[in-house]
């Protein structure tokens, strides 16, 4: 993670972090006042607080940012990101003759696999539909997010390999969790963005949050 995104991600916690804590005062400070504000510093508040932890930290919205995580370490990863960043800085693209057979082949590759989801709802085995034949809601519709940066990540894998980009079985299956361990904190981030949203919905009086988040 480059310098730009460490401060970025520093003063995002920071923020986040002591919004979080001013929610417990402010509560309190709320609801002495009159107001029909949940307060967080009294039983019921504890109680509620301490009982929606593991969902927070279980949140759905980490299925579509862990997704993102991963393609982009594995954007670094791989190589591909070092092609565009000299591609855009040079002005031209140069390929070696082992690049663009790698490149074409991971390019397949991900064809086939959207061809695959694509064939999962309009081929003759519409697998993923829903009970009812509707593409909404139906597994498809709800794995179509994740099916993208998979076969993404997957196909620059593949690259990576047969660019000779990295070398060792271990080397490529690090494609997979490179950003997990150069990112991790935007995961921290997310769990955080959560957990002050239901929070601040608890004190405003909103008792049901989205069950989404």
């Amino acid at each position: 993670m480059g310098q730009t995104d460490g401060t970025c991600a520093s003063w995002c916690l920071a923020v986040l972090l002591a919004l979080h804590f001013l929610c417990f005062p402010a509560s309190w400070l709320g609801n002495a006042a009159g107001m029909p504000w949940g307060n967080l510093m009294s039983v019921e508040g504890i109680r509620w607080y301490c009982a929606h932890i593991p969902s927070i930290l279980c949140t759905p919205v980490l299925a579509y940012v862990v997704p993102l995580i991963v393609l982009a370490g594995a954007v670094e990863r791989s190589g591909v990101g070092e092609m565009l960043r000299s591609r855009f800085s040079s002005g031209h693209f140069h390929l070696t003759y082992r690049q663009r057979r790698a490149l074409g082949f991971s390019f397949g590759f991900f064809l086939l696999v959207m061809v695959a989801v694509i064939l999962s709802v309009k081929g003759p085995m519409p697998v993923l539909l829903s009970v009812t034949g509707r593409v909404y809601p139906s597994p498809f519709f709800n794995a179509l997010y994740q099916s993208v940066p998979m076969g993404l990540t997957f196909a620059m894998m593949a690259y990576a390999s047969l660019c000779g980009h990295l070398r060792g079985w271990h080397e490529c299956l690090s494609v997979l969790y490179w950003g997990v361990g150069r990112h991790a904190v935007w995961l921290f981030i997310t769990v955080l963005s959560v957990w002050l949203f239901k929070v601040s919905a608890y004190v405003c009086g909103m008792w049901e949050v989205p069950a989404g988040l």
